[in-house]
């Protein structure tokens, strides 16, 4: 069995091994032209040993203060073998944000064209974007927090990275209100978009709140989808449709 947006992460992440086991093998795949290893083999265990590293001294110091002669004495590798594999902490940095977004357009393209509805179609997009962060929360945490401390043009891509996020959020409301499923005006779709990218943001960037108060992705994903619901006034026309149901059972 597949996942077909359920709110079921353990599912989800079966069906996506690219997630999982493959995750190290599709990084370097997608890399392949900046790495001057061609053993697969050899290449994606460096490269997991690079990547998990620089997110631990990224966590304990900053990215910033981060040297790869550090980086070389704490991942066991020569600075001549780091440079097979990154070419600076520039190219590193970029690597890793460009990644993001392949990851998560990976997963839901499957789902682009399936959806019943428009607002089947953003709690899709939700779930889909709160399943791919919680399997690589450190890498997207480390997008977030380090976003200040890289070079201009890999902020770009951390912002840019945001901003079709919020226009994807932004279009697919648009597209409910237009064909009725909802009533918001343009003001309301944009702080809509923007509070629902929030809501996927506060899960990576304080997760260890959430793991603290033993709360499951799945019961986010759960409150997150309530909460889009209320703010929209879906909840409400649920609630009137199953009075209606039990009105005519009577």
């Amino acid at each position: 069995m597949s996942w077909q947006g359920e709110n079921d992460y353990a599912l989800f992440q079966s069906s996506f091994p690219m997630l999982d086991k493959q995750l190290w093998s599709a990084f370097y795949q997608l890399n392949q032209d900046k790495i001057n290893v061609k053993n697969d083999k050899i290449a994606v265990e460096k490269l997991q040993n690079i990547i998990l590293t620089t997110f631990k001294l990224a966590s304990q110091h900053g990215f910033a203060s981060m040297s790869l002669r550090e980086l070389s004495q704490k991942t066991g590798i020569s600075m001549g073998g780091l440079y097979n594999y990154i070419g600076s902490k520039h190219q590193l940095a970029q690597m890793i944000n460009e990644f993001l977004p392949y990851a998560f357009f990976t997963c839901l393209e499957p789902f682009n064209q399936q959806s019943s509805s428009n607002i089947d179609k953003l709690l899709t997009l939700v779930r889909t974007h709160l399943f791919v962060s919680q399997s690589m929360k450190d890498w997207f945490f480390f997008a977030f927090m380090e976003a200040k401390h890289v070079d201009k043009d890999v902020r770009a891509i951390v912002k840019s990275n945001e901003s079709e996020t919020e226009q994807m959020l932004f279009a697919t409301l648009n597209q409910a209100n237009q064909s009725g499923e909802i009533s918001l005006d343009e003001h309301e779709i944009v702080l809509m978009a923007m509070m629902i990218k929030g809501l996927l943001q506060n899960w990576y960037i304080k997760h260890y709140r959430y793991r603290q108060a033993k709360i499951s992705c799945e019961q986010y994903s759960e409150f997150v989808e309530k909460s889009i619901k209320k703010q929209l006034g879906l909840e409400l026309d649920e609630e009137s449709n199953r009075e209606k149901n039990l009105t005519g059972t009577v």
